[in-house]
């Protein structure tokens, strides 16, 4: 048993790993960030000159970027971590558990999943997986593996996300959880395991982890990993999961509530008693997975508002979002339609961006507001999809991105027509690995909350602009 000193007090460590950065939190027992660190990942040319990382060079970073954060309080206790990360980045190893590959970072593969969908059938995969296809799912990328880089396939026995191979570096366990299994479109959601089918047809026979719920203690972190840390009890790892999953399950979301969390695109997520599998759910391309021992979920993603209000503060000079909002009133009404697909959209990559209905008379101010109104509207068509299967939210969850900007999120409410709670932690990754390694979980740490009510003072003039938008998003 380890005996602490009295009056010590007690972290838990998260570490969020994307494409472009690794970021680290410790987080107190009153759910206070004491220390929070980020560094730069540098990709390098894989396979094909495809965008990739280094594994070593990851390792590296991970460790300084932790080593870093520990660093801001002095001699920390840290009784537990965990990782939240990208499900789409993942790397094969040798027998010896070795990388004998860079980490695939890219959507690299096209050409094999259309063959796949029409040998196994497409709703057979929907059916099994609940994900539509995609190109940037390990199903896809070990097809593509197996075809171009043979001799590399043929050495694989593990195949790893990049959350789970650093959480392997750290305590010499292959594991990882549901939430990033149901996103290889390798797992079957019925019976909660790999799919023997589906892990046949692309050679993955044996290849993959065992599947636990995140927040599993699974051990403790190794002492060469300690030494480098710069730490010397114990640290308790526990399992990580899909970053935007992590998030939602820090937020303590309930059945009636949808989940935002914003960055590169803006991604909503629920939970589910169990999967919606049909035909109309197909159709929808929404994915649906395995949250835990208990729930499910579903995710879909629409354009970034955060991407969109950064483009036009670029245009324009202005700072940023939070300057934008203190030039804009969410009370005006305006003729002024914006479309957001600045980088496409569902119908395809061709569709871009406008400003529609322009007068004389309209300055910054009408266009800021159309910007808002803009990038909300999306969100009003995913809501419609979601009621058609049957899926309805009585109060949204916005973290990160545009969170703390009131008046946008006051145009989101009206929009939508739903109560929104608001929360003001940016690192939401960090944060909900954080949650993950506290052996209290989330019930011990829920963050609070400002609400924003939606009014009906504008209800017809945003449920006529709506109609506009949705009219014109399908021409241009």
């Amino acid at each position: 048993m380890l005996l602490l000193r009295r009056n010590t007090k007690i972290y838990t460590l998260g570490i969020d790993i994307s494409a472009e950065r690794v970021k680290a939190m410790l987080l107190d027992t009153e759910r206070k960030a004491c220390g929070f660190t980020v560094r730069p990942l540098t990709a390098v040319r894989g396979a094909q000159g495809r965008p990739a990382l280094n594994p070593d060079a990851v390792w590296n970073v991970v460790v300084e970027c932790a080593r870093a954060c520990i660093g801001e309080v002095d001699s920390p206790f840290i009784a537990g971590l965990a990782i939240s990360s990208m499900p789409e980045a993942c790397l094969p190893l040798n027998a010896e558990g070795l990388p004998i590959h860079d980490i695939i970072i890219d959507a690299q593969t096209e050409e094999q999943l259309p063959h796949a969908e029409r040998h196994l059938g497409a709703y057979t995969l929907y059916e099994k997986t609940g994900q539509p296809p995609q190109a940037n799912a390990s199903f896809a990328h070990l097809l593509r593996l197996r075809e171009e880089e043979p001799e590399v396939f043929m050495q694989t026995r593990h195949w790893v996300s990049l959350g789970d191979f650093i959480l392997y570096r750290m305590t010499g366990e292959l594991v990882t959880d549901y939430t990033q299994a149901s996103h290889t479109m390798l797992f079957n959601l019925t019976r909660k395991s790999w799919d023997a089918e589906l892990t046949a047809f692309c050679g993955a026979e044996g290849i993959l982890p065992p599947v636990y719920s995140m927040g599993t203690p699974i051990g403790n972190v190794r002492k060469p990993v300690m030494d480098a840390l710069g730490v010397r009890d114990k640290i308790r790892a526990y399992i990580g999961g899909y970053n935007q999953l992590v998030a939602l399950r820090a937020c303590r979301i309930g059945p009636a509530e949808m989940f935002g969390y914003g960055g590169e695109r803006e991604v909503y997520a629920g939970k589910l008693l169990e999967p919606i599998i049909n035909e109309a759910a197909r159709q929808t391309g929404i994915e649906q997975g395995i949250l835990d021992d208990q729930s499910a979920y579903w995710l879909a993603a629409v354009p970034s508002a955060d991407e969109v209000v950064n483009w036009f503060c670029r245009q324009t000079g202005i700072e940023d979002g939070h300057a934008l909002a203190k030039l804009s009133d969410a009370d005006i009404e305006t003729n002024v339609l914006f479309l957001p697909y600045l980088g496409g959209n569902a119908a395809g990559p061709a569709a871009r961006g406008a400003f529609l209905g322009l007068g004389i008379n309209d300055g910054q101010e009408e266009l800021i507001k159309a910007i808002y109104e803009g990038a909300c509207f999306p969100t009003r068509q995913m809501l419609t999809t979601l009621r058609a299967l049957g899926l309805t939210t009585a109060e949204l969850v916005n973290v990160c991105g545009g969170a703390p900007n009131l008046v946008w999120q006051s145009i989101k409410a009206d929009i939508l027509q739903k109560r929104l709670r608001v929360f003001d932690m940016r690192e939401m990754g960090a944060y909900g690995a954080c949650i993950l390694a506290n052996k209290d979980g989330a019930k011990d740490m829920a963050m609070t909350a400002s609400s924003v009510f939606p009014t009906d003072t504008h209800k017809k003039y945003y449920a006529d602009k709506y109609e506009r938008f949705r009219y014109y998003a399908t021409i241009l």
